[in-house]
Order: C-alpha cells, then sequence, then structure tokens
C-alpha cells in the first residue's frame, strides 16, 4: 500500500521496483493512493507498472483524506478485488528499494512470532539508520531528558537510550517500535485497519503496540537495507513545521506512555511543561550571555527558546491529546 501526496518526482524508481516484484509473485499486489489529486503520479504509476495491471489498482483519492483513512481505503479496495490480504505492506513513496528487499521483509512474517517486520531503512545519503526504524518503548525519564534537550541526560537515570543501536548486516534485532515508512503488517495486527482517530506520526506506533499487545515481536532485519529519500526533512519553523512537530516530539511519546503505562495525559503535561520550560528557561539564560559569540549560537539559543516555548504551550493546551485512551480498543 503506497499513499502518495506530490510524489511524483520520486514515485517513478518505486514503482519500478514494485513492477519486478509483481512479475516475481503471482500472489502479489498494489495499491496506490494519491491525496493530493495528482493524476500525474497516478499515470507514472500505471505506466511503470503496465505489463502486471492486473495486480495494480492506482487511483486519484477523492479528497485528501489524511494516511491512515487512505490506508484503510486502500486495503478495502484491495479486498473487494482480490480478497482479504494475508499481510500489508506499507510504503512511502520516497522509499529507494529494489525487488528483493520487497520480497524479503513480508517473508519474515512466516515466522508466527513476528507480527511487524521492516528492513534496514536508512536516511538519504546511506550512510545511517533512519531515526525512526529502530526505537524503544517511551519512558518518563527518557521524554523528560528529550523535552530538555539532553537527551544524554536519562543515561544519568538509567534509562537507556531512545534507539536502538543498529548497524548492517547483524541479522534480526527485536525492536519496540519501527518505521511505517516501510514495514509489513501481519494480518491479525493490522485488524480492521490502521486508527483514523490518531494524527501524523503516531500510526506506525500504535501498530507496533498492537503486535506487542498480542504477544508478537517487531523486527528489523539489518542484513536487507533501504533508502528514505525524505527521512530527513522538517527543518523550517513554520507553523505546519511546530504542528508536526508537537505531534512527534510531545504527542507521540505521551499517547504511547498513556497506551503502554498507563500513564495519565494530565500527569505527562506536567512533565512536558516542566521539561520545556526548563529548555526555555535555560537558552535564555544563555542567550544572555553569548553576545559576543556568533551569530550561529545566538540562533542556536533562540531555537531552543521557541522549542521550550512551543513544549510550554503544548502542556497547556486542553484540547490536544487528551483523547489518547481512544485507542486502547
Amino acid at each position: 500500500m503506497i499513499i502518495t501526496y506530490r510524489s511524483v518526482d520520486v514515485i517513478g524508481a518505486l514503482a519500478s521496483s514494485c513492477d519486478e516484484w509483481l512479475r516475481e509473485h503471482s500472489n502479489a499486489r498494489l495499491v496506490v493512493l494519491d491525496n493530493s489529486s495528482c493524476q500525474e503520479t497516478i499515470d507514472a504509476v500505471r505506466s511503470a507498472t503496465q505489463e502486471n495491471r492486473d495486480q495494480v489498482i492506482a487511483a486519484v483519492n477523492g479528497s485528501n483524506t489524511g494516511f491512515a483513512p487512505a490506508v484503510n481505503a486502500a486495503v478495502e479496495q484491495a479486498a473487494a478485488r482480490w480478497g482479504r490480504p494475508g499481510t500489508v505492506m506499507l510504503l512511502n513513496p520516497d522509499v529507494m528499494t529494489d525487488v528483493e528487499v520487497l520480497s524479503h521483509v513480508p517473508g519474515l512474517l512466516n515466522d508466527p512470532t513476528i507480527g511487524v517486520a521492516a528492513p534496514l531503512l536508512l536516511e538519504a545519503e546511506g550512510h545511517h539508520a533512519d531515526r525512526g526504524v529502530a526505537r524503544r518503548f517511551w519512558n518518563r525519564r527518557l521524554l523528560f531528558a528529550e523535552i530538555v534537550g539532553a537527551p544524554r541526560m536519562a543515561a544519568l537515570f538509567a534509562s537507556r537510550p531512545r534507539n536502538f543501536a543498529v548497524r548492517r548486516g547483524t541479522g534480526l534485532v527485536d525492536v519496540d517500535i519501527t518505521s511505517g515508512a516501510f514495514m509489513a503488517i501481519r494480518a491479525e495486527v493490522f485488524g480492521a485497519g490502521l486508527d483514523t482517530r490518531l494524527p501524523m506520526y503516531l500510526e506506525d506506533q500504535e501498530v507496533c503496540h498492537r503486535a506487542a499487545q498480542k504477544g508478537l515481536r517487531v523486527v528489523v532485519d539489518q542484513d536487507v537495507v533501504a533508502r528514505h529519500v525524505g527521512g530527513a526533512s522538517r527543518q523550517s519553523n513554520t507553523a505546519m513545521t511546530r504542528q508536526l512537530r508537537m505531534m512527534e516530539l510531545a504527542s507521540a511519546p505521551c499517547l504511547s506512555l498513556n497506551d503502554t503505562a498507563g500513564h495519565s495525559i494530565s500527569q505527562l503535561r506536567v512533565l512536558v511543561g516542566v521539561a520545556g520550560g526548563i529548555r526555555l528557561m535555560t537558552a535564555g539564560a544563555v542567550r544572555c550571555t553569548i553576545g559576543a559569540m556568533s551569530a550561529r549560537a545566538r540562533r542556536w539559543a533562540r531555537d531552543q527558546m521557541v522549542l521550550g516555548g512551543w513544549f510550554v504551550r503544548w502542556a497547556r493546551d486542553r484540547s490536544g491529546v487528551d483523547g489518547a485512551a481512544l485507542w486502547r480498543g
């Protein structure tokens, strides 16, 4: 399942790899839905998969429904045409991969103990693992350290780093959460679909929670590699960036802690607010003492103050993630 949004510039390479995959696997199916009303993207997919068009659905979505509703609609369209899938594989349109990896990852689910599987996903340059590919469940100590802006401080609280250490060529590693940019999901974990009540950046987290609740493993195979071309973005401080950053940095960990450890959202708001305030005041104090320092240092301090302020406002906003417990069912 590939959900696209203004992806015409990157979809061609992935569509070609999917075409090879379809050719080699008669039981494989591809569904591409475009949320941006871009017929050009769909035409590119259809052109690349012309020889295997009986195995493909490629269409413009009626409206920009968001990621999770579009995935669920794609699965329903596949089920209506071909029957319910035994495995749902999610792919971002900006992933670069090949037929061997596309074949290998869902094959990992032949192990009945595995509920979610992924390759070692690398950043665009191919030198480092994508930061979302191998994550641990959140705890309050780690969240506090991250919000303050000193993630290494978590070690002082006997807390392990947020990300697992992954490297190429060392086999399967069990993780708590992996990236929805490229993951294969067992049908019993996917269930009725992704939770459409969750904001962006939380779908992969919630699916991995489901697997854990069913006693199934989430694994990354470090012997197979794909690249996430868009994995190192979100640099500017636009209004949209603020919203997305708060989903990623505050909503996601708080929802995770609520779901996996039962911590109340009210308690977590206090933690985020206090830690954000510390970040804000520390950066402010630094800024007051660096008048003679470089412009780069002053920009750093300013950005830290902005981010600390965002955290404080997020913690005070009662309309945010108080619906966290909705995903429990």
